[in-house]
């Protein structure tokens, strides 16, 4: 029988979770590279903005953990207003 640390379960999820990051990343930087040169940081800040936008969608379509914090960040904004 092989001994196994018990953390090794809990180490090769923090690496699936940094494959995700880095995919989500890569698809984000892309779409910033198409864009043209930016001059003013009013449209720097629109167009990073998309692109934080597109990491964590394809981070929700992708990782479980990712969709529980937004789920959770919307019940509590929710909870806040009232809004139930």
């Amino acid at each position: 029988m092989q001994w196994r640390h018990p953390d090794a379960v809990h180490v090769c999820e923090n690496w699936m979770l940094l494959f995700f990051s880095v995919i989500a990343s890569t698809v984000m930087t892309a779409v910033l590279c198409v864009i043209p040169h930016l001059t003013r940081i009013s449209s720097t800040l629109i167009f990073t903005g998309i692109g934080e936008i597109i990491c964590f969608a394809i981070l929700f379509a992708i990782d479980h953990e990712t969709k529980w914090l937004i789920r959770s960040i919307i019940n509590e904004g929710k909870s806040k207003l009232g809004i139930t």
